[in-house]
């Protein structure tokens, strides 16, 4: 029996109601604890837990101490770096269980030792011959995520490329590849299992489509997108890039935590977006001051908090000379116990600072915390890792569809066929995709100790 499914049959028994309960782990030297604070007319506490590398659930009944704690222990964290683990609570003779939480045994320190400051963890220069694929998982899927974006993510050597000491994640034309044609972009099926050896991504169709069953033109777009294998916990995240020059293109520099100690993405999110911009030359924000076009503008963000309320912090910065897609500009990303601190070109450009206090309670979520087991920074004390993509197009709103254009934009958010219409008017924006003007060029990753 998989995990999701038997963790699915446990949760059959829960029991909605005001109480949440909120256990917490506690590693020992050689053991580990699972507490819960007691409440009032609670009568029997069982924790649950699955070590991460077994398919199997054991439970310990809780003891209630002196001091007003429920306590059972386990010897299980001698051998896992991963544990997920819940607590079924029996109170005034109803049961409550909590969404399981995730302990993962984090072989970073929190903090380096004064000899190892300023220390590379990784560095990547791209001066080899390839994408080195023990550093970097290269997205082969047409997810498009919850955007609905164009393209296809492919790791065909004219996507995602190394040459001359630089990453090149390239858009080009799925009509140009081999395997497509016109007619297979309106009538046929998309099986990139079998085009590209492979598929990282299933989500949202991202591994098969069939244009006539989805009744949607197949993404008319191959572009390139890398995720790194190595991840980090608190210090430097430099990334050195050019940015792409083209109608309708989305480069993105951003991180995601690597384990979800706070739930899925469904209940909690920690994303930090270094970078994101429109590489249009001409787009006009109708709503927004200072927004004059996309060659110049780029803008970051943090998204956080429980899903159903997620707060974003946005903010952007406008070049008044020249824009992004004319040399190499240097985004940074500082972070610490306290606070995380975005730069591009070494001027501060957003921050979270949460001294003596938590991103839960600054920004005035609502119960119950579900970061209570973390830190200060939670969600932000997860290690992250990061991911590097040329998108194209989509619904999501990076291209409103009320904002000014050169031209009519292609498609309307809220087309029946949006990924047909923007391909129907090529003829407006494809003059202006010039070769590797394209293409998001990186020229170094690094990330370091403080």
């Amino acid at each position: 029996m998989n995990t999701e499914l038997l963790l699915t049959c446990v949760f059959l028994t829960l029991v909605v109601g005001d109480y949440q309960p909120r256990p917490n782990y506690i590693p020992h030297d050689g053991y580990g604890e699972f507490t819960l604070t007691d409440e009032a007319g609670i009568s029997k506490v069982t924790f649950s837990h699955q070590p991460g590398f077994k398919e199997v659930i054991f439970t310990n009944n809780a003891v209630k101490g002196v001091d007003g704690m429920w306590r059972a222990r386990i010897d299980e964290h001698q051998t896992s770096t991963k544990i997920i683990y819940w607590v079924s609570v029996v109170m005034h003779g109803a049961t409550y269980t909590n969404t399981p939480y995730t302990w993962i045994k984090d072989p970073l320190p929190s903090l380096p030792g004064r000899r190892t400051r300023g220390a590379v963890i990784f560095r990547d220069d791209f001066n080899g011959h390839q994408v080195d694929t023990n550093h970097w998982r290269i997205e082969v899927s047409a997810t498009g995520d919850w955007h609905n974006e164009f393209q296809i993510y492919t790791n065909d050597k004219n996507n995602v490329y190394v040459k001359n000491g630089h990453l090149y994640l390239r858009p080009t034309l799925t009509v140009d590849h081999p395997a497509f044609t016109e007619q297979q972009l309106h009538n046929g099926v998309m099986d990139l299992k079998k085009v590209f050896g492979k598929c990282t991504n299933n989500g949202f169709n991202g591994c098969y489509r069939d244009a006539k069953k989805m009744g949607q033109l197949l993404p008319p777009i191959l572009s390139g997108r890398l995720e790194s294998l190595v991840s980090y916990k608190f210090g430097i995240l430099e990334v050195r890039a050019k940015l792409p020059r083209g109608d309708w293109l989305w480069p993105a520099i951003w991180t995601l935590p690597t384990h979800g100690s706070y739930g899925s993405n469904s209940v909690s999110w920690a994303e930090v977006d270094l970078l994101e911009a429109t590489s249009n030359e001409v787009f006009r924000c109708r709503n927004t001051p200072n927004c004059n076009n996309g060659a110049n503008r780029i803008t970051s963000n943090f998204h956080f908090g429980p899903r159903a309320q997620t707060h974003h912090l946005p903010t952007q910065r406008r070049l008044d000379h020249g824009d992004y897609q004319q040399a190499f500009h240097t985004w940074k990303l500082e972070w610490t116990p306290e606070h995380m601190i975005l730069y591009v070109d070494n001027k501060v450009m957003n921050r979270i600072d949460v001294p003596g206090t938590t991103i839960f309670k600054k920004y005035g979520f609502h119960w119950p915390d579900i970061y209570a087991h973390g830190s200060g920074m939670a969600p932000f004390d997860d290690p992250m890792f990061l991911i590097l993509n040329n998108a194209v197009g989509g619904t999501g709103g990076i291209f409103p569809d009320w904002d000014v254009y050169a031209y009519p934009k292609p498609w309307s958010n809220h087309d029946k066929d949006p990924i047909g219409e923007f391909w129907s008017k090529r003829h407006n924006w494809l003059p202006t995709w010039k070769g590797e003007d394209t293409a998001l060029i990186i020229d170094y990753v690094e990330f370091r100790h403080l």
